[in-house]
């Protein structure tokens, strides 16, 4: 019976709990870059590296697990505190890595949808800057060449 009443108390302390962790993803620079990953995401660690070390001194980047249960402070869904998988729901992230480019205020930008190279990623980011009011693949085509 005490082995009973041990697996139930174990089992109720376990159930789903909120964790204490909080994640900020809101940007102190003018932007901000969440990407979503995964663990196993081969594509994932080969952006991060390339990202290591790289000068991109106006984009706050924020890694999100797109499977994880971490609380997260943020500004783009004005009003809901949200975990981690659940912002990739809202988000509808279905590819890894998943870039969100977005402003201080919390208006998303761009999104891009799998792997970018260094050129595009820097590319991507002169168009947010730039606030461009033409499409991302047109302005890539003119402007980045």
């Amino acid at each position: 019976m005490l082995k009973l009443v041990a697996i139930a108390l174990i089992v109720a302390s376990c159930k789903d709990k909120a964790p204490s962790q909080k994640l900020s993803i809101i940007p102190s620079k003018p932007y901000g870059l969440l990407i979503f990953e995964t663990k196993s995401c081969i594509y994932c660690k080969k952006l991060k590296k390339e990202l290591s070390g790289k000068e991109f001194s106006e984009f706050d980047i924020f890694w999100v697990d797109a499977l994880g249960i971490k609380n997260l402070e943020q500004n783009l869904i004005s009003g809901q505190n949200l975990r981690e998988k659940d912002l990739s729901k809202t988000l509808k992230v279905s590819q890894f890595p998943h870039l969100v480019f977005y402003d201080k205020g919390g208006q998303i930008k761009l999104e891009i949808k799998g792997y970018v190279n260094q050129k595009d990623l820097k590319c991507a980011m002169d168009f947010v800057k730039a606030d461009a009011k033409i499409p991302y693949l047109q302005y890539a085509r003119e402007k980045c060449i």
